[in-house]
């Protein structure tokens, strides 16, 4: 007798569908007189629509299972498709092995040819089935989630996180859900449900601090499983990240007072930010300025004690006071809510007179006829100051400012020593920007009413709260345009005779020129002494 008959294609159990699993239908074909006892199992798969097809056969052997026989079949009867007349009645039903394949996977597609034995030997393959579809399942568990680029998804308080789709297991993800938390082992988890596509932006994050998060799929059968923590691949991958420090946040609750019986004292303390930027606070700069723009300001820069002694402010003024706190990333903002304080000032034994002023300039105004004639005064203010802080405090030899001057003008011929003239200006006021920085350009007087030709030379004095500077040197000699002569000086007639008489007068004052001639002018009157 020969080998079996070709057995026809596979089929499967109609109803008996399921995840891992697919019931096969492997109908015996004719055995040629000797008994069928085994048979082969190749399958074409698993193939998917999202993967690229396979193409080769497998011998199907799951859990060391080789050949198939009925021991491992439900034995069942099934009536013949196509029965041949030369058949007897008795061969209206023909025996079929049902073979329940395992280990197969979910949402898949297969296709399976097999073939029988006898003692005689093997039939031919039979053809190949038709796909026989598994029913889909949850997604595979996912990838832990990464940072791409932590240059460009990282910052202080948010970090973009991505991840790879799992398999779909035959049905189409349509979410994901991402948990999140300070805690390796998920302890006060926090879920982000509906997440569609595959990245997220985490936002709202402490700075410096490190993160863990997982990520699981679902689709329309349901939910796979989390992913799980790898910490031995470092920050950024296997689920497990930290965001960047940043600057501290201002320090809060600024309070200053001046020292007692200290002038240009003050002594600040301050608390701590309410948030360090995720490093430790290592030093604090303390701005003091006058304005509280904080336009122009000093600054003391100290450790991190959050109180501050400053000296060496101007006395009896006030201060605005701000402080900034830095970290190992860099200084964060000041608080904007600056302290005001004023500093005691200059005890009375600790009183310094201004320092004499500097030689002035004195010039004549131009444009002007001599009648008219001006002189102009103009000094510079002799206190030390900063151009950016204004009047410096010095014990032993400035404490207060400058408040206003006193000018006086000296005339005479040939020098001004001989003061033919005393010309003084009260109350000069030293006007000063509001840094206290003195204006020079508005320390300058004009004088008029001075006696042409004559020499003249300016003096400066300076005045504060701790009394008067002695006077300036004696500007360059500057000589007043000259002018017309004085009028003679009593003419009187000192000699008289019958024809003649002999007029007599003192020369004037030339006004810087002297006096090269004089003109005469007489006038006649006739008297008839005795006529009536």
């Amino acid at each position: 007798p020969p080998p079996p008959e070709n057995p026809p294609p596979v089929t499967t159990v109609p109803g008996e569908d399921s995840v891992y699993s697919a019931v096969l239908r492997l109908v015996l074909p004719d055995d040629n007189g000797r008994k069928i006892t085994r048979c082969r199992l190749q399958l074409m798969g698993p193939n998917w629509k999202n993967r690229p097809p396979t193409t080769e056969w497998w011998e199907y052997g799951h859990q060391s299972l080789t050949f198939i026989d009925e021991r491992d079949c439900e034995v069942v009867q099934v009536p013949w498709e196509e029965r041949k007349k030369s058949m007897p009645d008795r061969r209206k039903m023909r025996t079929a092995w049902q073979f329940t394949a395992l280990g197969l996977e979910a949402g898949a597609a297969y296709r399976f040819i097999w073939c029988c034995y006898n003692e005689v030997g093997a039939s031919e393959w039979s053809d190949p089935s038709e796909d026989s579809l598994t029913l889909p399942s949850v997604p595979n568990k996912c990838k832990p989630p990464y940072v791409v680029d932590a240059a460009a998804d990282v910052t202080s308080s948010s970090v973009k996180l991505t991840w790879d789709p799992p398999h779909d297991n035959g049905a189409d993800i349509t979410h994901y859900r991402l948990a999140w938390s300070t805690s390796a082992k998920f302890d006060g988890v926090k879920d982000i449900d509906g997440v569609v596509g595959t990245s997220y932006v985490l936002e709202g994050l402490l700075a410096n601090k490190k993160y863990y998060a997982r990520v699981s799929a679902s689709n329309s059968v349901g939910e796979g499983l989390p992913s799980e923590l790898d910490q031995n691949a470092g920050l950024g991958r296997g689920g497990c990240f930290a965001t960047l420090a940043r600057e501290p946040g201002p320090p809060r609750n600024i309070k200053a007072v001046a020292v007692e019986r200290v002038a240009g004292a003050v002594f600040v303390h301050w608390d701590k930010p309410s948030d360090d930027g995720g490093s430790i606070v290592t030093r604090y700069k303390v701005l003091y300025s006058p304005t509280d723009d904080f336009e122009v300001f000093s600054e003391v820069v100290q450790k991190a004690c959050r109180e501050c002694k400053i000296t060496e402010m101007r006395p009896d003024q006030e201060f605005y006071i701000d402080v900034m706190a830095a970290n190992a990333v860099g200084y964060g903002p000041r608080s904007r809510r600056p302290a005001l304080v004023k500093t005691n000032p200059v005890p009375p034994q600790k009183v310094v007179a201004p320092r004499r002023p500097d030689r002035p300039m004195l010039i004549n105004v131009p444009g002007k006829p001599w009648y008219e004639a001006e002189l102009q005064v103009s000094w510079l203010c002799p206190e030390k100051y900063d151009p950016k802080k204004g009047f410096l405090y010095d014990e032993d030899t400035q404490t207060h400012m400058i408040s206003h001057y006193s000018v006086q003008l000296r005339g005479g011929v040939p020098h001004p020593e001989i003061c033919e003239q005393l010309l003084s200006v009260e109350h000069v006021a030293q006007l000063r920007d509001r840094r206290s920085v003195p204006k020079h350009e508005s320390n300058c007087t004009t004088v008029g009413g001075i006696m042409p030709g004559r020499f003249y030379h300016a003096l400066v004095q300076a005045f504060s709260e701790a009394g008067a500077s002695g006077w300036s040197v004696a500007s360059e000699v500057v000589r007043a345009p000259p002018g017309q002569p004085d009028a003679p000086i009593a003419a009187q007639f000192v000699d008289i005779k019958p024809t003649s008489l002999v007029l007599e007068w003192g020369s004037p004052h030339g006004n810087g020129e002297e006096v090269t001639g004089f003109v005469l002018r007489w006038h006649v009157r006739r008297v008839l002494r005795g006529w009536r």
